[in-house]
Formats: structure tokens, C-alpha cells, sequence
């Protein structure tokens, strides 16, 4: 069970702390890949 206890972070909100599960070469393969990662609207 030592595996899967984690911290509590109230600091952060919860979409941010789900977002830190996932790694960061995961969502920029995917952001280029669908094209995704727009700076301006």
C-alpha cells in the first residue's frame, strides 16, 4: 500500500495534481501530435 500513498498537496488544485501524474514527454508527444499547443487564439 506504500505505493500508492502520496501527499497531500492542498496547495495545488486537483487538475494540477493529476496533470504531475502523467509525464511531461507523454503530453508533448501528444500536444505535437494533435497539434494542439496553440499561444494565441
Amino acid at each position: 500500500m506504500g505505493l500508492f500513498r502520496r501527499n497531500k498537496n492542498n496547495h495545488k488544485p486537483v487538475i494540477r495534481q493529476i496533470i504531475d501524474l502523467v509525464p511531461r514527454w507523454l503530453i508533448h508527444t501528444c500536444a505535437r501530435q494533435f497539434n494542439s499547443d496553440k499561444d494565441g487564439f
